[in-house]
């Protein structure tokens, strides 16, 4: 009872600070833009409040209650909706094209990512897969269906184009794989195959060769395609040791590309200084330890897998997200979970996070 109680206390906890971090920086961020784009302060946090917040602690709430493994048998249902809805996102009248990307889909007044929501069914589908093959020892089987998956995703995602969203769910998935105790061996080769194709991919797409060169050779164009690299390390180090106070940062005026989304931990750093950036990642490391704490305590494995592959995902994206913007990594337009601007990512991060409060709750019991 008392590990429960920490797990669970512990998760809660670390993910309200996120959470009320989240709506904190947003506010500082956004009214300049808001005040731009509609001339109102609070547009953007409104939106976030209604389409992100709101539908993400009611939908939530409902995967914190329902019996975990009632979704168990509709898991590969649930893959291929959630597949069916990103072949939607290329139906012109059904999804938008913004900025050469085909990744929403509009439903009446609501525009949402369905591909947020395919990191979820994914994690139930492979949660299920595996579970299933594991108990009749089919782990060649597995090993097979793993490959086919990663192709299918591969070829929807990238035709998005949406090549973030591709790694953190391939990483999400070889976290499950480790954590379901299969071959190490196998995952070994999974592990450079994916490498490999992941070096084809970024020489096939001229933009990502593109990224790829700014991140080795940022200083060759700082006012073209290293301009955003660039001014996401001057953001960072301007902050110093404690930063300029929040609100009062400069970088957001203009100056550095998507900062309410794929650059807002920058902004952290110039507001809150090396020890806000520093507690940012406490938070999401405390995150890792409770999830995974939550996860090693329950004994059915489709369960231990849905809150493994949940905690792997959030810790993924997170690490992408800060590795882009510190520049360890190229530039990635992900966003950083339960802080960035996006009401579909956010309502997806806080329905994962009802279920992994729900594995903790099979663990009481």
């Amino acid at each position: 009872m008392n590990k429960f109680l920490l797990g669970f206390s512990g998760l809660l906890g670390t993910v309200s600070v996120l959470v009320v971090g989240g709506i904190l920086i947003l506010t500082s961020v956004s009214i300049p833009i808001s005040l731009e784009s509609f001339g109102i302060s609070y547009a953007y946090l409104a939106h976030q409040l209604l389409y992100g917040i709101l539908p993400g602690f009611m939908l939530g709430g409902i995967a914190f209650l329902l019996p975990l493994q009632r979704f168990k048998k509709y898991s590969p249902y649930l893959f291929l909706f959630g597949l069916l809805l990103i072949v939607a996102t290329f139906i012109p009248f059904l999804g938008p094209q913004l900025k050469g990307a085909s990744r929403w889909l509009e439903v009446g007044p609501i525009r949402f990512q369905p591909s947020e929501f395919l990191k979820i069914s994914f994690i139930f589908y492979w949660a299920y897969l595996i579970a299933e093959l594991k108990k009749r020892s089919k782990e060649k089987e597995l090993f097979i269906a793993f490959c086919f998956t990663t192709v299918v995703l591969s070829a929807l995602l990238l035709l998005q184009p949406d090549m973030s969203t591709l790694m953190t769910i391939i990483g999400t998935s070889l976290v499950m794989y480790f954590i379901a105790g299969l071959s190490l061996k196998k995952l070994a080769a999974v592990i450079i195959t994916l490498a490999i194709l992941s070096l084809g991919l970024v020489g096939l797409a001229p933009y990502r060769l593109a990224r790829l060169e700014t991140f080795l050779h940022s200083e060759a164009n700082p006012l073209g395609s290293g301009y955003q690299l660039r001014q996401q390390i001057l953001t960072i180090g301007s902050g110093g040791l404690l930063g300029k106070g929040l609100g009062f940062g400069q970088q957001k005026f203009g100056f550095l590309p998507h900062s309410m989304s794929d650059t807002i931990f920058a902004i952290i750093s110039e507001e809150t200084g090396f020890i806000g950036a520093l507690f940012v990642l406490l938070l999401f490391g405390l995150f890792t330890w409770f999830g995974l704490k939550i996860v090693r305590q329950n004994n059915d494995l489709f369960s231990r897998l849905i809150g493994a592959g949940i905690v792997g995902w959030i810790g993924i994206q997170a690490m992408i997200h800060i590795g882009a913007n510190l520049g360890l990594i190229p530039v990635s337009g992900i966003p950083l979970p339960f802080i960035s601007y996006g009401g579909s990512a956010l309502t997806a991060e806080l329905i994962a996070i009802g279920f992994l409060f729900n594995v903790a709750r099979q663990n009481k019991s």
